[in-house]
Formats: C-alpha cells, sequence, structure tokens
C-alpha cells in the first residue's frame, strides 16, 4: 500500500518514470489482489503520462479483472476510464467507444447502489 502511495505522489510531482517503478516494486508486493489491483492501476496511470498506452491498457485489463472480482465499482470505473483514454491514444475509436459506454454503465450502478444504500 505505502508503494503504491508512493507512485501517486511520485506522479503528481511529474516525475511518471519514478512512479512507474515504485508501482511495479509496491506489484511485486502485493499480498492480495486489492493490493495488485492498487498498483496495476497506479502503473498504468504512470505509463499513461508516459505515453505508453499498449502498457496501460495492458495493466488497466488486469486491474479490471481484479476489481470486478472484487465488486468495487469506484475502481472498476476508474480502470474502465483508463481503458477508454489508453485505446483513444492508440486510436483503437471502437475500443475506446465501448470502454466508454463500459463506464458510463459502471457509474450509473455504483451511483444506484449509493442511492440503495442511502435508504
Amino acid at each position: 500500500a505505502l508503494g503504491v502511495l508512493r507512485a501517486r505522489t511520485e506522479l503528481a510531482a511529474g516525475n511518471p518514470a519514478a512512479a512507474a517503478s515504485s508501482a511495479s516494486a509496491a506489484l511485486a508486493a502485493a499480498q492480495n489482489n486489492n493490493d495488485r489491483a492498487n498498483a496495476l492501476r497506479a502503473r498504468a496511470q504512470a505509463n499513461a503520462a508516459l505515453g505508453q498506452h499498449a502498457q496501460v491498457v495492458a495493466d488497466a485489463q488486469q486491474a479490471l479483472a481484479l476489481d470486478q472480482d472484487s465488486g468495487l465499482p469506484p475502481r472498476v470505473l476508474a480502470d474502465l476510464v483508463l481503458l477508454q483514454r489508453a485505446s483513444q491514444a492508440q486510436g483503437d475509436a471502437a475500443a475506446a467507444a465501448r470502454y466508454s459506454t463500459l463506464a458510463q454503465r459502471a457509474a450509473a450502478a455504483a451511483a444506484a447502489l449509493r442511492g440503495e444504500a442511502g435508504k
């Protein structure tokens, strides 16, 4: 968890290469699927800043699979947004549109769950 925090701090400070390295170290040290998904997502975000969109897609797809298994809508949404942006950057409009639609559905589902929790 600290490795992911370090990666996010480095990314916010404008050092995506260091962020990617920290996220990779966090992934190697991950003890469970939530930690793995967080590390993959952090590395995808760092690689997006580096313009390494194929790696973004690979990491975000892995994070998405883990987050779907965990049933965490906000994380699923974050993964889908990463996938949409990376697909768009790669010139894959069809994939970008598909991920955008899925992200909209995930956002709606998360909102519905929040509404149900408030009742």
